[in-house]
């Protein structure tokens, strides 16, 4: 097999998300897995003494890529959230992350990188981009099967387009990660929160529920 046509059949393979046949195989290390879900969305804005609450839907897709040891996880949701009560204004939310990983052990993976979300309202475009640290444990309860998983971050930086400077932040999640018998396909359910606080007294907390449906190894 020449070099062009071993290289047409990787790329060909790595689309399908099939594992080439040895020896193959043995040149390709990566392996890809993705899905679609739906989040339900929760939003609390605090400003001094004033307090927004929002909530909605939100629709969009994760997907991951390993090189031996080496992660990359995307992710990327739009929806909106409306007030719960008060005179709040509906938002539009764009949320996008992209995170470079390591993992040294089965159960263990560190990872960094960029978090951007945008609220859209009549009056503007609020636009938020946080740089994260974070550690992700993924015990196994049924090998093969369902695995779980628990996230800590902290938030190392920000940028927001608001008066008040970005003061700390952080969040967590947790959930189950199921994957079906001889089969591709997998599911995904966890809740994750965060914080963020700006100064002036100003903060930011945003927690969802995610349901997601995918192929591949998750």
């Amino acid at each position: 097999m020449t070099p062009h046509r071993r290289a047409a059949v990787v790329a060909l393979a790595l689309a399908l998300g099939v594992r080439p046949p040895l020896p193959l195989a043995a040149q390709v290390p990566s392996r890809f897995s993705g899905g679609l879900g739906v989040q339900g969305l929760h939003v609390l804005t605090e400003v001094g003494p004033q307090v927004q609450r929002l909530s909605g839907t939100m629709l969009g897709g994760e997907g991951r890529l390993r090189f031996g040891p080496v992660r990359i996880h995307a992710e990327y949701w739009q929806g909106t959230v409306d007030p719960d009560s008060g005179a709040a204004t509906s938002r539009d939310v764009v949320e996008g992350q992209l995170l470079l990983g390591v993992r040294p052990w089965a159960w263990l993976t560190l990872r960094v990188g960029p978090h951007a979300r945008a609220y859209v309202t009549p009056a503007g475009t609020q636009r938020w981009l946080m740089w994260e640290t974070q550690i992700r444990l993924e015990p196994v309860l049924v090998p093969g099967r369902v695995h779980g998983y628990l996230d800590v971050w902290r938030v190392a930086g920000a940028s927001v387009n608001v008066p008040e400077a970005f003061s700390d932040g952080a969040g967590g999640a947790a959930g189950m990660v199921v994957q079906l018998a001889r089969s591709p396909l997998w599911g995904r359910l966890g809740y994750g929160i965060e914080r963020i606080r700006l100064g002036g007294g100003r903060s930011e907390s945003v927690d969802r529920l995610t349901l997601t449906v995918g192929i591949g190894r998750p």
